[in-house]
């Protein structure tokens, strides 16, 4: 039987923190898992906060598990909506949901770029 390790992600668990030390918890953060090659974790966004996200050498991919995200260019990203950013060292500017915020599964790394969605 393969290992498992099983992490309560929930909002309401221990071991979320600020963002970049944000401690008025605009974004906060809990990892779920960290490896040489990813990095996987789960961040909740305040309502209507505006974050600069910074795409790493081998890329980064979003699903939204509630609420909603959008760009400057008034693309929204909504519950079960998943982006995958490939343009390495890219600032991303993105806005949470005005009403909601959101909260995400945020993968970086060992992103195939031969793959299509």
């Amino acid at each position: 039987m393969a290992d498992s390790k099983t992490i309560d992600a929930s909002t309401a668990s221990s071991g979320w923190k600020g963002v970049d030390g944000d401690d008025d918890e605009e974004r906060i953060r809990k990892v779920l898992f960290t490896s040489a090659n990813e990095k996987v974790y789960v961040e909740k966004w305040k309502e209507g906060s505006e974050m600069e996200v910074e795409v790493p050498e081998n890329g980064l991919e979003i699903f939204v598990l509630s609420g909603s995200y959008g760009t400057w260019d008034n693309i929204v990203y909504k519950t079960n909506s998943y982006t995958r950013y490939e343009t390495p060292n890219d600032t991303l500017t993105l806005m949470a949901g005005r009403e909601s915020g959101c909260y995400l599964y945020i993968r970086e790394g060992i992103l195939n770029k031969k793959s299509k969605l």
